[in-house]
């Protein structure tokens, strides 16, 4: 079957190219990733506001730290198969060692996060429910905040890599 003068397989092969899915795809999940992050954070100050339940709040941390997970794995895959190409420039190969950095700190910083989310549990465990607000105040007026803004960075890098490359 023809369209045109082409043969329909190629038409329907060049929606489904790599090149043009994973970056549409990247993009995707770097924006779900940076609404996730602010989600927890307006979540965790409504329970702080409204004193919801601290069981509700944990079951929602633990949703978060799943999604987090998923996002992020999903986005650093997908940044690998984008970037299979090696790079000539010594300047591409900079920003991209520069993102992969940024990457690996909201990584590690996500693990503190988890680390303290995990002291709140003891705490609460052990009958203390005077430090709910200081692990959730450290959580949403610090460290999220602060992924969110290396997020930001990461998307500028790789908005100037393409403009590069």
């Amino acid at each position: 079957r023809s369209y045109k003068g082409k043969n329909l397989n190629e038409i329907n092969s060049s929606f489904a190219r790599a090149e043009q899915v994973l970056p549409l795809l990247h993009i995707f999940l770097a924006i779900l990733l940076i609404s996730a992050q602010f989600c927890a954070i307006f979540c965790i100050r409504f329970y702080e506001k409204f004193s919801i339940s601290i069981d509700k709040i944990l079951n929602f941390i633990a949703f978060y730290e799943k999604i987090f997970f998923v996002l992020f794995g999903c986005l650093a895959l997908s940044g690998i198969f984008m970037s299979r190409n090696s790079f000539i420039d010594p300047m591409i190969n900079a920003i991209f060692v520069t993102k992969w950095v940024c990457a690996i700190f909201i990584f590690i910083n996500f693990i503190y996060m988890h680390y303290e989310i995990s002291l709140l549990k003891k705490a609460l465990q052990n009958g203390d429910n005077n430090q709910n607000s200081d692990f959730l105040a450290i959580i949403t007026k610090y460290f999220t905040p602060l992924n969110i803004v290396v997020c930001f960075i990461c998307v500028y890098l790789g908005f100037v890599i393409k403009d590069i490359a």
